[in-house]
């Protein structure tokens, strides 16, 4: 069947009788930040996620938690990508009205022999410019009551 100049045909960038300036394929993390930040431009924006929610592949297996990179090894990607971010999460969840609280972490030393890397570790962490020190493990059960009961100390 041929069709006339003035019969439409399917549209470049349509998707069910819309049109789109930009497709974003995964509504994971990173999917879901792109379109985000392209729904605040002119773009006409259409994000398609073939699982029933966005965030339910590879995404839904992170924590929940923002790192302040302490855990990072310094000089890497990761270490400055945690670092450039960190400052922003309080305006970026206050704007997503989404609650986001800093409330630390501890790396739990069982034994001595882990408790001995806790130096190296807290020396990392200065290095990604996170405040760390070590405590002994009554400290870290101050903290946190639920710390076991054998913790020697805590970074």
């Amino acid at each position: 069947m041929s069709r006339s100049a003035t019969t439409p045909g399917p549209r470049a960038g349509s998707i069910e009788g819309g049109a789109y300036d930009v497709a974003i394929v995964g509504g994971g993390v990173v999917g879901c930040a792109i379109a985000w930040r392209l729904a605040s431009t002119r773009a006409r924006v259409v994000l398609l996620e073939a699982a029933s929610d966005v965030g339910e592949g590879a995404s839904k297996g992170n924590t929940g938690i923002a790192t302040c990179g302490a855990d990072c090894t310094p000089g890497t990607l990761e270490a400055d990508l945690v670092r450039a971010s960190a400052p922003g999460w309080e305006e970026l969840c206050a704007r997503l009205d989404t609650p986001f609280r800093r409330i630390g972490t501890l790396q739990v030393a069982l034994d001595r022999e882990e408790a001995g890397r806790l130096d190296a570790l807290a020396e990392e962490a200065a290095e990604n410019g996170a405040r760390a020190e070590v405590i002994d493990g009554a400290a870290a059960r101050r903290l946190e009551p639920r710390v076991a009961p054998d913790a020697v100390a805590a970074l």
